[in-house]
């Protein structure tokens, strides 16, 4: 009695290096955004567009999405300036939000000069 035998599914190895570089090209596309997306955190963060405010919100929580692969760590409280709302919004997800009131320059208190 002759067992059948059993085809497993086969392709070209044509097929497996194009399945494989479509893969790569997805994953190096992810890699660029979020590198993208870390870097204008920080440049917001260097800016000054927002703040990183000491609130007491709890534990920290993560980065968003897979940023913290990159070494990334997730903001519990952010401080707007100027309506900068919805890029805190954007740029940080996790964080919970304060905003300040919109300031001009005739809003900053005057310096006084030291003789």
């Amino acid at each position: 009695m002759a067992t059948p035998s059993r085809r497993w599914y086969q392709f070209s190895l044509r097929t497996m290096l194009v399945l494989i570089t479509l893969v790569c090209v997805g994953c190096a596309g992810w890699v660029h955004r979020s590198k993208k997306w870390i870097r204008a955190r920080h440049d917001a963060l260097d800016r000054g567009l927002v703040v990183v405010a000491h609130y007491y919100t709890g534990e920290t929580p993560a980065a968003p999405g897979a940023l913290w692969l990159f070494g990334e760590k997730g903001i519990g409280s952010i401080m707007c300036w100027n309506n900068e709302d919805e890029l805190a919004r954007r740029l940080f997800p996790e964080a919970q939000i304060f905003s300040s009131p919109p300031m001009t320059i005739e809003d900053v208190p005057a310096i006084p000069m030291s003789q």
